[in-house]
């Protein structure tokens, strides 16, 4: 074997180290970029999944005389009419809380929750005849007839931008006036 010959398989040898070391570290880079979007859809689900069964039994008026549903375009609550699991609230109501100020948060009575802290941007609507951005059912004195769940991961909302994940969910026994 000449000295060519071994500098040549020194220089394939390299050549293939240098191509699996990038296909590895990209596959890393893949699977966190997986692992993060898996975590925003997950916390995107648990959000909207709570806040759908939280308003499939909303009521106009707590019993205390607070709005059953008040909201704007980064905050909504509702007193809404379950029972949850043992070891649990076993009140007949409940009151419940969505926010959003640079990080997206649920509350449930004197529990708080964090659910990511990786949304850039929330927004909420409520169809009352029109979309709109506010709402007290208190004042309205009825339930919207739908809440629109808008969320955005890697950047805030602008003009154009198509939210990365929305769910209007309707709310039963409600209609829009014509």
């Amino acid at each position: 074997m000449t000295l060519l010959e071994v500098l040549l398989a020194v220089a394939l040898f390299g050549a293939l180290m240098g191509g699996l070391y990038k296909f590895y570290f990209g596959l890393l880079q893949v699977r966190s970029e997986l692992a993060l979007n898996v975590g925003r859809q997950e916390a995107a689900s648990l959000l909207m999944d709570r806040m759908e069964a939280a308003l499939a039994t909303a009521v106009t008026q707590s019993r205390s005389g607070l709005p059953g549903l008040l909201g704007n375009e980064s905050e909504l609550t509702v007193s809404c009419r379950s029972v949850d699991l043992p070891g649990a609230s076993m009140r007949d109501e409940q009151r419940w809380t969505w926010s959003f100020d640079g990080t997206l948060i649920m509350e449930q009575e004197d529990t708080i929750a964090v659910l990511s802290a990786d949304v850039a941007d929330l927004q909420l609507r409520f169809l009352d005849g029109q979309w709109i951005g506010d709402f007290d059912s208190l004042m309205e004195g009825h339930l919207p007839t739908a809440v629109e769940v808008s969320l955005w991961f890697d950047a805030p909302r602008d003009a154009g931008r198509v939210p990365d994940r929305r769910r209007i969910i309707r709310l039963a026994d409600t209609e829009t006036e014509q």
